[in-house]
């Protein structure tokens, strides 16, 4: 019985610590009980704006972008930040230091697009750029550049097997397999800022922004590409004057899927979250980011958001906020395994063990007082 006893207590401690390590970096999020709140998470090391930020595998790249009042200049510094441990890691840089540039990632490498380059006020002539970072070997690659080098603005997206990359309002296809682009139809209207809000839900291309009309008057619309027709057209136009910020999406598997735009408003000294529902083609507004700041980047993991870097006037920032989404009910990484989650989850597990240990023993000993004695 001993022999039992002390396998028994073996067997529930091993399934203590796999349990309490599985989850020692997260806390369950109930339904509504933490969504739409913000948190401030660790900086990354070099401050900057403008610069690319992307999600691959559970971790946050941040590359890129450029440092305002500074000439020595950061160039293409590349970060990896894990949301698990909350720290960040230095990358290889990238050959061609970038900012405002399009990002996107592909079969375990991220790609580059176009650029301006980084000097200490974020202005000088764009440039087409190609370069590919291959996350297993820390390394870059140079491949085809984009057709196009006079514009200011680029977003990508891949949509199947290909990257769509939005110059301004020109439009392009790029192919991995074949390193090839292939141009596509453009906006069909003017747009008054290039383009700078935009996104893709459902394989299909969304660009928000305020557009010339031909009687001279600007309008806010909702754009929608279609990749399979090569055809633009218009959905519900969003109940605001301007869109402008920086766009997060939920995928739908730990939150609703939804569009985030993050935005501040210098002169008023506010900053806002727009939401769109695009199965119901709704806009509403959700809580704002705690740092204003224009330039940033976003990125989701498990439909959590991180808003990275970005600038005030006259002055680049290092700042991580994580943002919940709306109807989260996933794991959230705090960081930390002194946690109040986790140290209930520890003292649950191990009341557990001792009781039943307790009960094993009072059996054991009561099994013993009944059992008969034979005399030899």
């Amino acid at each position: 019985m001993r022999k039992v006893l002390l396998s028994i207590l073996l067997l529930f401690i091993i399934s203590y610590v796999t349990f309490a390590g599985t989850f020692s970096n997260s806390v369950s999020a109930s339904e509504g009980a933490l969504d739409d709140s913000w948190n401030t998470k660790a900086l990354m090391n070099y401050p900057r704006q403008n610069l690319g930020v992307i999600a691959v595998e559970g971790q946050i790249y941040a590359i890129g972008g450029h440092r305002l009042n500074d000439a020595s200049n950061i160039g293409g510094m590349n970060e990896r930040y894990d949301p698990k441990t909350d720290k960040w890691t230095e990358l290889a840089s990238m050959p061609t230091p970038m900012s405002n540039f399009a990002i996107a990632t592909y079969q375990g490498k991220i790609y580059c697009i176009g650029s301006t380059p980084p000097n200490m006020y974020g202005r000088g002539e764009t440039y087409s750029m190609n370069e590919v970072y291959d996350i297993d070997t820390d390394s870059w690659s140079t491949k085809t550049a984009l057709p196009v080098a006079d514009t200011k603005f680029h977003k990508a997206y891949v949509i199947d097997e290909n990257i769509f990359v939005l110059a301004d309002c020109d439009l392009f296809m790029y192919d991995p397999a074949t390193n090839l682009w292939t141009a596509k139809t453009s906006i069909p209207e003017e747009s008054l800022f290039s383009s700078v809000t935009s996104f893709v839900v459902d394989n299909k291309i969304l660009v928000v922004d305020v557009f010339k009309l031909e009687n001279f008057t600007l309008a806010t619309k909702t754009l929608v590409y279609d990749p399979y027709t090569d055809l633009w057209s218009e959905r519900a136009n969003p109940p605001f004057t301007t869109i402008s910020g920086t766009v997060g999406v939920t995928s739908g598997i730990y939150a609703p899927q939804r569009v985030y735009i993050f935005s501040s408003n210098l002169i008023e000294n506010t900053t806002s979250t727009l939401v769109y529902d695009p199965a119901k083609d709704t806009w509403s507004v959700s809580e704002g980011m705690p740092t204003m700041r224009y330039a940033c980047g976003a990125a989701a993991v498990d439909d959590v958001l991180y808003v990275v870097g970005g600038s005030i006037p006259g002055q680049s920032l290092a700042t991580n906020e994580q943002y919940v989404p709306l109807g989260y009910h996933g794991p959230l990484f705090s960081g930390s395994i002194f946690t109040l989650a986790n140290i209930a989850l520890a003292t649950g597990i191990v009341v557990i063990i001792l009781a039943v240990v307790v009960v094993l023993l009072f059996f054991s000993k009561k099994k013993k007082i009944e059992t008969p004695h034979t005399d030899s």
